[in-house]
């Protein structure tokens, strides 16, 4: 059996800065006492905390006959757990670029880049950093008034979570985790009804 005490608070913001850029900001703060019993052994208690920032730029650029989409942003935590007398205080900052460039009336270029870096101070353990980035470049294509088409590749990576490192049997840091994944689609629009085949890999 186990009980969790937690709290979540949330909150936002954004500017206009001018017809074309708007400047956000998205926060949280979350809290959990956590408390599992195993009878008839002992009581083991876990406690987190988060804190998690994401300020984000979007807009866009005139370039030519065509305006490009615009999306730069931060994901920033700070956390802070104790379990089981072990107390790991994870770090992340990830910034990101996203930019979405016509070429055309009909075909549109996609692409994006993430660069992340994560430091965790473990109890007892050696200090951990680490450092990753990824790309993304996709093609849709409008084939007619009623048919798009797509074309998708991303890299992608992902942090343990403050979740994660809590439940690991031995309290070492987790590894990075990093992917590829491909996708292609189709999408036709029939009056009130839409059709859409994906592949993903």
């Amino acid at each position: 059996n186990s009980s969790v005490d937690g709290t979540r608070v949330s909150t936002g913001g954004s500017i206009q800065l001018n017809n074309d850029w708007l400047f956000s900001v998205d926060s949280s703060v979350r809290s959990d006492d956590i408390t599992a019993f195993f009878a008839p052994g002992p009581t083991f208690s876990q406690k987190r905390d988060q804190l998690t920032v994401s300020p984000r730029l979007q807009g866009k650029i005139n370039l030519g006959q065509y305006a490009s989409k615009v999306i730069l942003g931060q994901d920033i935590e700070r956390g802070r757990y104790e379990a089981f007398g072990s107390i790991g205080k994870p770090k992340t900052n990830s910034s990101y670029l996203q930019l979405s460039l016509p070429v055309s009336n009909t075909v549109e270029v996609t692409t994006g880049y993430r660069y992340g870096r994560h430091q965790n101070d473990i109890s007892f353990t050696p200090k951990v950093k680490d450092s990753v980035s990824a790309a993304s470049l996709g093609v849709f294509w409008k084939t007619s008034d009623s048919v798009k088409t797509w074309l998708r590749a991303d890299q992608n990576f992902r942090f343990a979570t403050i979740d994660e490192h809590t439940y690991t049997a031995t309290f070492l840091p987790l590894k990075t985790q990093t992917g590829v994944s491909y996708e292609a689609g189709v999408e036709k629009q029939l009056k009130a009804q839409t059709f859409k085949l994906q592949a993903y890999q």
